[in-house]
């Protein structure tokens, strides 16, 4: 279970092309170190529904996550692609 603390984007993109990611941090309810995961369409994993699960993220809220994989960015593998998720009750109350 997490908060989210924060959603944005990040674009990047050099002359001949641009990539936008959708990025959420949560922060796990047993508190620690904010996580960054991705919320993108990725073929590798069929999913093609990531504005539908990032509209479902709001500042301050708590969430069951689901993840799989990692973003690529070139040769570089960075963040965990969230496919799933759910809003829970505050676990703190």
């Amino acid at each position: 279970v997490y908060q989210c603390v924060k959603t944005y984007t990040i674009t990047k993109g050099g002359s001949d092309s641009t990539t936008t990611s959708k990025r959420v941090d949560l922060r796990p309810s047993g508190g620690g170190q904010v996580e960054t995961m991705t919320v993108d369409d990725d073929i590798m994993i069929g999913q093609y529904n990531s504005a539908t699960i990032y509209a479902q993220f709001e500042n301050g809220k708590w969430y069951s996550v689901k993840s799989t994989g990692f973003r690529q960015e070139g040769m570089m593998t960075f963040f965990p692609n969230v496919t799933a998720v759910t809003p829970v009750p505050d676990p703190t109350q």
